[in-house]
């Protein structure tokens, strides 16, 4: 399975276009590392970027990151 960060770095170097996610479920990544992934993609991409996130819709999944 591809990364959807990544794959938005790689169209930044090929494209004009605002670049985003449909929605991006951050409870299944460690925060700090899709902050990391994002600043650098926002930088590469000449502030490009538009994310849309989500916290997911099952309970458990909230509960294991200690979202709430």
């Amino acid at each position: 399975m591809l990364d959807p960060l990544m794959l938005l770095a790689s169209a930044a170097a090929c494209t004009r276009r605002e670049l985003g996610t449909a929605v991006l479920v951050v409870t299944l990544r460690a925060a700090a590392v899709v902050a990391r992934q994002v600043s650098t993609l926002h930088h590469l991409a000449g502030g490009r970027v538009a994310l849309r996130v989500s916290l997911g819709g099952r309970r458990k999944s909230t509960r294991r990151s200690a979202c709430r």
